[in-house]
């Protein structure tokens, strides 16, 4: 037995490494990436997990949950739990699934905290605007005028679990933070699998989970359309742990009107596209439906207003790209959104300080 011992010792030490060595890659973890769409637009989810993990489990995993989302929100479907409810009665209070009722209480929330430059009932005037569609034109004030009388958070009421609308007309859509209610979405079911490091991106929505290993943080990049050009021009990068964020980009559908240059964004209190200089905002917010609302709203409001808005949302952070009368790009930021951005070198624009 001795003389086996002696003669044996070093294969079996041999396989035993090798047994090891095999359990450590098995549980090693691996950053995979998934990607699909959801209602036309691209997402995709980078993931630490342990390399024994079925990746295909998790992917069929996050896209149930983004079905699901899809069957409240989607109102270009007209199965969908939001198309069902514009299709009802509006003056009668009617049941609607707790989901959406939660996203739709979240919607109205937002509207009122930026004095409704954000909007979720701005669908009817965006038709009339031909905002999305190759037909974008300026409609008759008559239309304008009966567009008003039907459009308007105020005239919604949420009251447990039920939705009554007061005025005949009024249509809800959650286009303006549809990226952000998946991004979370997806978010949530990644960390009730466990899941902490990730980095999620739905459209102009951002979730970033803790850094990868081996890594300080997640970064996101922050651009600006170029003059002429199709492509954006880049102006810096957002470094981001266990935050969300989110852009607005203005002049991706215009209309030009004389000298007047239309946004695709509808102003809620106006009920008219923007035309102010403000080319982008980017917004880190705790949650990526907070980040994608304030962003939509704060490149309304422009950021005078908009800093006296953000203050209301602690722990939120902006940075609004405007174009300067004297045809320069320059950034103002607010609550100390420069501590986080990493601006390019190459990128010329002018700098400004908080407010």
């Amino acid at each position: 037995m001795k003389q086996w011992l002696g003669d044996q010792w070093l294969p079996v030490v041999a396989i035993g490494f090798l047994i090891l060595l095999a359990i450590g890659w098995v549980t090693s973890p691996e950053m995979v990436r998934m990607t699909g769409d959801t209602m036309g637009r691209p997402y995709q989810v980078s993931v630490e997990m342990p390399r024994w993990r079925s990746t295909e489990h998790l992917h069929s995993e996050l896209r149930d949950r983004i079905r699901a989302v899809e069957s409240m929100v989607d109102d270009t479907d007209p199965l969908s739990a939001i198309s069902r409810l514009n299709a009802t009665s509006g003056r009668k209070f009617v049941g609607v699934d707790p989901v959406l009722f939660r996203w739709l209480s979240v919607a109205k929330t937002l509207s009122e905290g930026t004095a409704h430059a954000y909007d979720p009932t701005m669908a009817t005037v965006m038709t009339l605007w031909g905002i999305g569609t190759p037909r974008a034109m300026v409609p008759l004030s008559s239309e304008l005028n009966v567009a008003w009388a039907s459009s308007g958070i105020s005239h919604v009421r949420l009251e447990s679990g039920c939705v009554a609308r007061e005025v005949d007309g009024v249509t809800l859509s959650l286009g303006g933070i549809r990226d952000g209610v998946v991004a979370d979405g997806i978010a949530e079911t990644l960390r009730a699998n466990g899941y902490r490091r990730f980095f999620i991106e739905v459209g102009d929505a951002v979730v970033a989970g803790r850094p990868r290993s081996g890594s300080t943080g997640w970064q996101v990049g922050v651009g600006i359309p170029a003059v002429g050009a199709t492509a954006a021009r880049g102006l810096g990068l957002v470094a981001v742990t266990d935050h969300a964020v989110a852009s607005c980009v203005k002049d991706r559908q215009v209309l030009v009107v004389g000298s007047t240059r239309y946004s695709g964004i509808i102003d809620g209190r106006t009920m008219q596209p923007v035309t102010n200089n403000v080319l982008n905002v980017t917004v880190i917010a705790s949650n990526a439906v907070l980040a994608q609302g304030l962003a939509v709203a704060l490149s309304i409001t422009g950021p005078e207003e908009g800093r006296r808005l953000a203050a209301r949302y602690p722990g939120v952070r902006v940075m609004w790209v405007v174009r300067g009368t004297d045809g320069g790009d320059h950034l103002s930021v607010a609550n100390g959104f420069d501590r986080y951005f990493l601006i390019d070198p190459d990128a010329k624009v002018v700098t400004g300080n908080d407010q």
